[in-house]
């Protein structure tokens, strides 16, 4: 077989290379090989149902451009032909069945999550899996542990008294040793460690046991005695020390290292008021290391004739040294499974309260499903499998492979290795360097390592898939970036490719030596890479030796709204920016600097998305908590706090204290005890304060949330609140992409997106040496004296520390900062490749003593002839900028006569042009030059529809048109005849109110119905007495539209409304002038 007919491809996709595209490439010539049924034969998976939806439509939208000969699709058509060799009309023609047969048979359609996939085969197996028949999953975690806190609580006192005992001596042993946090945070901690996947091991669930009384109180009786044991001879070989350094008079003269040496490891001990708390790595210094290495203590000036009698005596100290040692180790580690102890022992007992609740609610926590699938597939044949999920798939596609976990890809294995076994195709699709999903038990190693599997257990069934895997291998690599303009594309090839070595792990480095440099598209643009290095020097305070980081925050955000403004002045709208933060806070930070500034920078981040962003919201969730609580004087406060600012936001007071008494409780409490639902409350709420949910997106949010809520729970007032309390940091606000604002987002969720324009602030300077929180199961069979024997143990929990350097455990601490320094790695080429046109990064020139090293600094000085450098943009002269390209004005800007930039954007600068002035000025068109009758319907609409979004009144429309002329989307012809069709409209004795001066008027305002779903009328005009929706259309005529207006009217009827409400369709053709209007029947009533 050629090497690149095997059936097993893995196509490294990186960056911008056509991932997509090749997805689609193969899942269509694998259709169109075959009947135009076969796609019911392939199951493609992906990670998040966005990205399944988006494949589906994609899929459907390239069947209708194949159909249809679009120039769009004259490439996948190309590409067909050479896959499939077939012509074109045979193409053609597949592709109508294909797409009839998707439509008709949508349900066999399977593109979906790995999560959806796995649910398809838990219901099939719900009985072996020990699940409820009729299981709900569950995705909030914390709502689980809420309820196992809960239950435990019960069980207190009213359990075999194990438990109570357990947790009695649990809360002791924590005051004892000055731990002060509730009994439930470490709980809490426990069990989520317990629902990850690296706490679970094929076919025992790390064999949770529960110990019995006696069992417990033997581990906690050898775990004492081994502490006391411990202390005592680590005390005792410390006495021996210097009963031999007094005997022999031996000074720290005698000793190579002297204060540094072996008798720094007594001194260190004995400052420590408890032994316990001796870290192994304080005492095993490099000094030490050395001594032990060379086995050899004395110094060449030690006096001979005390070397002489030690030797004579047989007095070995460095064996007295390394017993001791060896005893600290031994004690740091009992402590760390001493610690855990407690929680240990009842590890069987929380595990079965989950599985209670289970029963008892039919909620199954979404980490349950690969774990008790991992069990039952590798024992069953696939054809029972395929028998028992109602379906057989012959080809498998798995996208994002470097983000799948061990679990979920050895639950795929039965099914690929039956599928290659038949000779049958199946498609992985990945990248490691964009590997940043390793929190969520994302495996790299998986993808690195291909054919080979990784932490094969190497029985005979793996064996088997790998010696497939291997045989029927055919990597593909995906070489030409599609998405990057050419500078950002070359200066990415070079930094990564100079700077891979710091990775230190030869796997690692391997992803990004191994054909890592892109190719690129040839176009006039090559794009624009500017690099700004700050001086960290220049932060420094008098007499502090660290630079203050907060300054050198504000410089970069200071730097950040300059280039904003400039990028402005280009042409750039708000929206072709994004800046990509590692974390929230930084976000958080950014987006604050900006819309406070004096220039008011629009931003769209998690937090002015949040629901609790909104003032109105929260004055309504206050409202509910005081109806709930009456009697709390800080809800009270904190009510009319927020009445005043939702009623005066300029003028409100930022002193609670100071808030005035504007609360009618009275009213308030008359509200509550007249209203039945949770809903009908919140909706009497907001008619109280007067507030329009019709103009408020997050009030309209916070309805659909009540909504939810309501009719799936069934609790009460405290009971929603506390729902709030748990969830409200979840709930955002959906927002259109035609916002025009800034994007703020963290670099995990911009990971598969792309921007024109891209800003990175705080990129990395190094790699980690220290970690937040990471932990290893190790298992008490391991080669390690201190805890092999301890009975009834089979793992424990280990802290990954810089602390474990120099120990027993150091291979682990390697491992997890290599892993660690990967995962930042990845995210700086994460950000870095997410822009199409512009890169802004950055950064500072810091080093420490420890790592004498900067990422992008020394490779700017390494390859600095690419360069043009000059000197930062602050006044102070505190950065260094190094650019590549330059930046260009953007293409929807015009310039006049004299080749100035007309600012289009600037609505008070096209007020001054005089409309009869039009057709005397030149305009460079830029967007579109092509005559009225050139335009494609469709085209034409879009157009249309643009224009009748931005005229509000009446007088608006030569004003609103004249930027158009200008950039060449319209000649002064089409201009003269949409001014005639819009002045028909607006004087029209049907809708002329709706253009009134007296009006309310919004257009393509969302409104959020109960379903969730954001419907958008054309425009929205309200009156005193009544509500005028229209729909402008430049088709044909069809009942769909009517239907469409009754859903807006309906939408709008259910936020009680309390105005009469009109609907109108404007029909606006494109052979003449004259326009038509219907009026809509409303018959959603």
């Amino acid at each position: 077989m050629n090497s690149n007919d095997k059936p097993f491809v893995l196509y490294r996709a990186s960056a911008g290379s056509g991932k997509t595209y090749t997805l689609i490439r193969e899942f269509l010539t694998l259709c169109f090989k075959h009947d135009d049924k076969y796609f019911k034969e392939i199951l493609a998976v992906t990670f998040t149902n966005k990205a399944a939806n988006e494949m589906k439509a994609k899929i459907l939208n390239n069947l209708k451009a194949i159909i249809n000969n679009e120039v769009a699709a004259s490439d996948l058509i190309n590409d067909l032909e050479n896959e499939t060799k077939l012509q074109y009309e045979d193409i053609r023609d597949k592709a109508k069945k294909l797409y009839i047969n998707i439509i008709h048979n949508y349900s066999d359609f399977n593109i979906s999550t790995i999560d959806s996939f796995v649910q398809q085969v838990a219901r099939s197996f719900a009985k072996e899996l020990n699940l409820p028949p009729q299981y709900k999953v569950l995705l909030d975690e914390d709502e689980l542990l809420d309820e196992i806190i809960q239950r435990i609580d019960k069980k207190i006192g009213n359990d075999d008294g194990m438990m109570t005992e357990i947790l009695s001596e649990f809360i002791e042993f924590k005051l004892d040793n000055e731990e002060n946090d509730r009994i439930e945070t470490p709980i809490r901690s426990y069990i989520k460690k317990l629902l990850k996947e690296s706490a679970y091991k094929k076919g025992e669930m790390l064999r949770i046991v529960s110990l019995d009384k006696t069992q417990y109180h033997e581990v906690k009786q050898y775990l004492n005695n081994k502490i006391v044991e411990l202390e005592k001879s680590i005390k005792e070989i410390i006495g021996n020390i210097e009963d031999i350094i007094t005997k022999y008079q031996i000074t720290e003269d005698c000793y190579e290292g002297k204060s540094k040496g072996l008798i720094s490891v007594v001194d260190k001990i004995q400052k420590e008021e408890n032994i316990r708390n001796v870290e192994p790595s304080a005492l095993l210094t490099q000094t030490i290391r050395k001594i032990f290495l060379k086995n050899d203590w004395v110094n060449k000036k030690a006096p001979k004739d005390v070397i002489d009698k030690l030797n004579r005596d047989n007095i070995d100290l460095l064996k007295i040294f390394g017993s001791l040692l060896d005893d600290c180790n031994s004690l740091y580690f009992i402590n760390i499974l001493r610690n855990d102890f407690y929680l240990y022992v009842l590890r069987g007992k929380l595990m079965n309260i989950v599985n209670e609740y289970i029963d008892d609610t039919y909620k199954v926590h979404i980490s349950e499903f690969n774990k008790r699938i991992s069990d039952i597939l590798g024992d069953c044949s696939v054809p029972f499998i395929y028998e028992r999920i109602g379906a057989r798939y012959r080809h498998f596609f798995i996208d994002e492979f470097q983000d799948t976990s061990i679990l979920q890809w050895f639950n795929f294995l039965p099914l690929i290795s039956n599928s290659l076994s038949f000779g049958n195709k199946n498609l992985l699709v990945g990248d490691a360097k964009q590997a940043i999903y390793r929190f969520r038990s994302g495996e790299v190693e998986q993808i690195i390592k291909l054919p080979h599997i990784h932490q094969n257990p190497n029985n005979e069934f793996t064996n088997e898939c790998e010696s497939l895997f291997v045989h029927n291998w055919n990597p593909k690599q995906l070489e030409t970036n599609y998405r990057t303009k050419e500078n950002i594309v070359k200066f990415n090839n070079d930094f990564f490719d100079f700077s891979k070595d710091i990775l230190g792990n030869d796997l690692y480095k391997s992803v990004y030596a191994d054909n890592m440099r892109q190719k690129f598209r040839d176009k006039d643009y090559k794009g624009y890479v500017r690099l700004e290095i700050f001086k960290m020097s220049s932060f420094k305070e008098e007499g502090k030796r660290v630079a203050d980081k907060k300054k050198y925050k504000h410089a970069v955000k200071v730097s950040i709204l300059d280039d904003i403004l400039r990028l402005r002045r280009l042409g750039y709208d708000y929206k072709d920016i994004a800046i990509l933060v590692r974390n929230n806070s930084d976000g958080s930070d950014i987006a604050e600097f900006l819309t406070k500034s004096e220039h008011k920078i629009p931003v769209v981040s998690s937090d002015s998305i949040s629901l609790k962003s909104s003032d109105k919201v929260m004055l309504l969730i206050l409202t509910l908590r005081y109806l709930a609580d009456e009697n709390n004087e800080v809800i009270k406060v904190s009510l009319r706090y927020y009445r005043e600012i939702c009623d005066n936001p300029d003028v409100a007071t930022r002193d609670l204290s100071d808030a005035a008494d504007v609360i009618d409780e009275e009213k308030l409490r008359e509200i509550k005890n007249n209203t039945l639902s949770l809903y009908d409350l919140c909706v009497k709420i907001v008619k109280f304060y007067g507030f329009n949910i019709i103009d408020d997106i997050f009030l309209q949010y916070l309805m659909s949330v009540v909504n939810e809520w309501q009719n799936a729970e069934h609790g009460g007032l405290n009971d929603f609140l506390d729902y709030w309390e748990r969830k409200s940091d979840s709930f955002y606000v959906k927002t259109s992409s035609d916002i025009d604002a800034v994007q703020i987002m963290t670099i995990h969720k911009s990971k598969g997106l792309e921007f024109k324009i891209v800003m990175y602030p705080y990129a990395f300077t190094q790699l980690p040496e220290r970690f937040k929180g990471e932990e290893r199961w190790m298992s008490c069979q391991d080669d390690f004296k201190a805890i092999k024997d301890i009975p009834h143990i089979d793992s424990f929990i280990l802290p990954i520390k810089k602390n474990l350097n120099n120990t027993i455990f150091e291979k682990y601490y390697v491992e997890e900062k290599e892993k660690a320094c990967f995962d930042d790695f990845n995210i700086m080429y994460v950000a870095m490749t997410r822009p199409k046109d512009m890169l802004f990064i950055y950064t500072n020139d810091s080093k420490t003593k420890d790592n004498n090293y900067n990422l992008l600094l020394d490779y700017v000085e390494y390859d600095k002839e690419k360069y043009s450098m000059k000197s930062g943009m602050l006044d102070d002269d505190i950065s260094y900028v190094y650019e590549i390209g330059e930046m260009v004005a953007n293409n929807n800007v015009a310039k006049d006569l004299d080749g100035n930039i007309l600012e289009l954007g600037d609505s008070k600068d096209v007020d001054t042009i005089d409309w009869n002035d039009v057709v005397k000025m030149k305009a460079e068109p830029v967007i579109l030059t092509a005559d009225y009758k050139e335009y494609q319907p469709q085209e034409w609409g879009v157009l249309v529809h643009e224009i009748l979004s931005k005229i509000e009144k009446k007088d608006d429309a030569k004003r609103v048109l004249t930027p158009y002329i200008y950039n060449g989307s319209i000649d002064e012809r089409q201009a003269e005849i949409l001014l005639k069709q819009f002045e028909e409209i607006s004087s029209s004795d049907m809708i002329c109110e709706a253009y009134s001066d007296d009006c309310i008027v919004k257009s393509e305002m969302e409104i959020l119905t109960n379903e969730g779903k954001i419907i958008r009328p054309d425009r929205y005009s309200e009156s005193q007495d009544k509500i005028i929706i229209i729909d402008y259309k430049t088709g044909k005529k069809d009942d769909v539209y009517k239907k469409q207006l009754n859903k807006y009217a309906s939408a709008l009827q259910k936020m009680n409304v309390n105005k009469n409400i009109e609907a109108y369709l404007v029909y606006i053709t494109e052979e003449k002038i004259k326009v038509e209007i219907e009026q809509v029947e409303l018959t959603y009533l």
